[in-house]
């Protein structure tokens, strides 16, 4: 009995110390880690939030090795960073990270060719926008094998070395579409909530089986940006948010190693209050920011 009553102070003393270095960072930020010549691989590069980031990172002064499935894209990132930083190291390769094979080989070819990861950034993805109804099987199974499946090829191609050195950082792009669901958004958020658990399973396993402190994490939620994944989204409040701000912050939190990471930041807010309002609450929520989403395929056709 008495056992059980210590413990229950220790985990009361736990939340109550958790509680108070929330609040004080709330005022205070962790200083920023050096990223100076270490190696950090960005999936999905070619384009928005993973070409934002990768200009970002080499102005931090990591050796970039940027992946994406459009080599003229991936191209045109390395192009805007040697504008910036003339001297700058950047590694690129045209892979499609739901290919487990493609991964694989991969992985093997940039650590003999520019060594170990420090930094895995995780930020592939891909949005259709339809209703689940008009969703094709084929557009399903893409949403779920690049935003969720590709995780599991990434980490494990990746983390062996990490665990090796008990040392790196797994950044994963998730959303805020990851803890609420959207309609036109069924593949798509499914595989985001499968990103948040992946990430949270991949926390324990790193504590409770590995044993590992050295091995950061952070997960990123944006909300809607102005990257092009999607087209047309309309809600009361808050609308696009800009990438370059968003990157901003995202960078900046990265180098403090933050652990979450909402953007803008009341989503950060929002997720709470998801924890602490009933259901019926929430949705009287949702219905009152009236997030619109319509179709994204007619979208883009009448964007061309």
């Amino acid at each position: 009995m008495f056992h059980h009553i210590l413990d229950a102070l220790i985990l009361l003393a736990k939340i109550m110390w958790a509680n108070l270095k929330a609040i004080y960072r709330l005022f205070v930020q962790p200083p920023k880690v050096s990223v100076e010549g270490k190696v950090v691989l960005i999936t999905g590069a070619g384009s928005g939030l993973g070409r934002e980031l990768a200009l970002r990172f080499a102005a931090a002064g990591a050796r970039l090795v940027l992946w994406d499935i459009s080599d003229s894209g991936n191209q045109a990132t390395a192009d805007l960073i040697k504008q910036a930083h003339p001297d700058k190291e950047v590694h690129l390769y045209q892979v499609d990270v739901s290919d487990k094979e493609g991964v694989k080989s991969t992985a093997l070819r940039v650590q003999n060719e520019v060594g170990q990861v420090y930094m895995l950034i995780n930020n592939a993805g891909v949005l259709v926008g339809e209703t689940i109804l008009e969703l094709t099987e084929k557009e399903i199974e893409r949403t779920m094998n690049v935003n969720a499946i590709s995780q599991f090829w990434m980490v494990r191609a990746f983390l062996p070395a990490m665990l090796e050195a008990d040392s790196g950082h797994i950044v994963t792009t998730c959303s805020t579409g990851g803890e609420g669901g959207m309609h036109r958004e069924t593949d798509y958020c499914a595989s985001k909530f499968a990103v948040f658990g992946f990430d949270e399973s991949l926390e324990r396993e790193l504590k409770d089986v590995y044993k590992k402190s050295g091995i950061k994490q952070t997960l990123v939620c944006p909300h809607t940006m102005d990257t092009g994944l999607i087209h047309s989204i309309e809600q009361r409040f808050l609308g696009w948010s800009s990438v370059t701000e968003a990157a901003d912050f995202i960078v900046d939190q990265v180098l403090r190693q933050a652990r979450f990471v909402y953007f803008p930041r009341i989503y950060r807010y929002v997720s709470l209050g998801r924890g602490l309002l009933p259901y019926e609450a929430r949705m009287a929520v949702m219905e009152f920011i009236n997030i619109q989403v319509s179709s994204q395929k007619a979208s883009k056709l009448h964007k061309e």
